[in-house]
C-alpha cells in the first residue's frame, strides 16, 4: 500500500473522533489509578502492615492466575494450548471449520501442566507460610515468608518462558485461557515484585518513605483527578455505542464493569469527603477499584 493511499473503506466505529477519544481517556485513567493504586500499596507498607500480608496477598492471586489461566485443568496437572481459526472477521477459539460437526484442536505440552500444579502447591504454602509469620511479625518469620514466596515465583517465570518458547512451534495456537487469568497474571507479577523491592528495602526503606497521612493524601488526590477521566471514557463510549449499535447502553460485559468501577471510586469520594473517612479504610476501597480498573481495562 502506497504510504500517502487514504484509507476510505474504514468501518463506520474507526472513523468516528469518540473512539479515540474513549481509548485515549481509558489509557489515561489507567495511567492515573495505577498510580494511586502504587500509591495505597506503599501507604499500607508505611502504615507498618507487615510485610507478610503482602507475600499472602500475591500468593492468593498466584493461585488464581494459574487456576484461571488452564481453566481448572492445572488440578488434573493439564495445561493445554488451543487452536484458533477466523471466521467471518471473527476469531473463535478451537474450531476446525473442515469437520461437520466443528471439532476442537489441542495440543498439550508435557509436563507443563504437572509443573505448574507443583508451582501453584508451593504458592499454597507460602500464603500459609506468611498468614503465620504476619501474625507474629519477627525478622526471621518474615525472611522465611521471603524465601517460601521467591521460590514459587521463579518456577512460575520459568513455566510461564518455557510456555512461549513451546507454544511458538505450533503456529495458530495459544493458551487455552480467559481474560482474567492475564489480568491476574500482571497483577500478581506487580505486587510480587514490589513486594520483593520492599522486602530488600527492608525498615529503612520503610522510614524513608513519606508520613502515612501525607501517602494516603497523595493516593486520594490521584483519585480525585482520575475519576472525571473515568467518567468521560464511559461517556464517550456510550455515544460511540449510539452511533454504532443504535443505543447508548447493552449492559455488555465491559460496560457493566465499567460502571461498577466507577460506582467503587465514587463511594470511595463520597466516604472521604462527606464521612471523613481516612487511612485503611478508605484504602481498602481504592484497593477495590484498582482490581476492578485491572479486569475492566486490562483484562477485558
Amino acid at each position: 500500500m502506497a504510504p500517502n493511499m487514504e484509507i476510505t473503506n474504514l468501518m463506520p466505529a474507526m472513523q468516528s473522533a469518540w473512539l479515540q477519544l474513549s481509548k485515549y481517556s481509558e489509557a489515561i485513567a489507567c495511567a492515573i489509578f495505577l498510580v494511586a493504586f502504587v500509591l495505597t500499596v506503599l501507604y499500607f507498607y508505611r502504615d507498618k502492615l507487615p510485610l507478610p500480608n503482602f507475600f499472602a496477598a500475591a500468593g492468593v492471586l498466584n493461585i488464581l492466575s494459574i487456576a484461571l489461566g488452564t481453566r481448572g485443568q492445572v488440578f488434573m496437572m493439564r495445561c493445554p494450548l488451543i487452536e484458533s481459526a477466523v471466521t467471518d472477521g471473527k476469531i473463535e477459539k478451537a474450531i476446525n471449520l473442515e469437520t461437520s460437526p466443528p471439532t476442537f484442536f489441542r495440543v498439550e505440552l508435557p509436563g507443563l501442566g504437572t509443573f505448574l500444579f507443583i508451582t501453584l502447591i508451593l504458592f499454597a504454602i507460602s500464603v500459609l507460610t506468611s498468614w503465620k509469620a504476619a501474625k507474629t511479625n519477627t525478622a526471621p518469620s518474615t525472611r522465611k515468608a521471603t524465601l517460601f514466596f521467591i521460590f514459587p515465583m521463579i518456577l512460575y517465570f520459568l513455566a510461564c518462558v518455557h510456555l512461549i518458547i513451546k507454544s511458538g512451534r505450533f503456529p495458530g495456537f495459544h493458551l487455552q485461557t480467559n481474560i482474567y487469568a492475564l489480568a491476574l497474571l500482571a497483577s500478581t507479577w506487580t505486587i510480587g515484585a514490589l513486594t520483593l523491592m520492599l522486602a530488600g528495602g527492608g525498615e529503612a526503606m520503610r522510614e524513608r518513605l513519606p508520613d502515612p497521612k501525607i501517602m494516603d493524601g497523595l493516593a486520594c488526590k490521584s483519585i480525585m483527578a482520575g475519576f472525571p477521566v473515568l467518567f468521560f471514557a464511559i461517556l464517550s463510549g456510550a455515544i460511540l455505542a449510539k452511533q454504532t449499535q443504535g443505543s447508548y447502553w447493552d449492559w455488555h460485559l465491559k460496560e457493566t464493569a465499567s460502571l461498577l468501577t466507577l460506582i467503587v471510586y465514587l463511594i470511595y469520594l463520597y466516604t472521604r469527603i462527606a464521612k471523613g473517612w481516612v487511612g485503611r479504610r478508605s484504602a481498602w476501597i481504592a484497593i477495590l477499584g484498582a482490581a476492578g480498573i485491572l479486569f475492566t481495562y486490562l483484562g477485558l
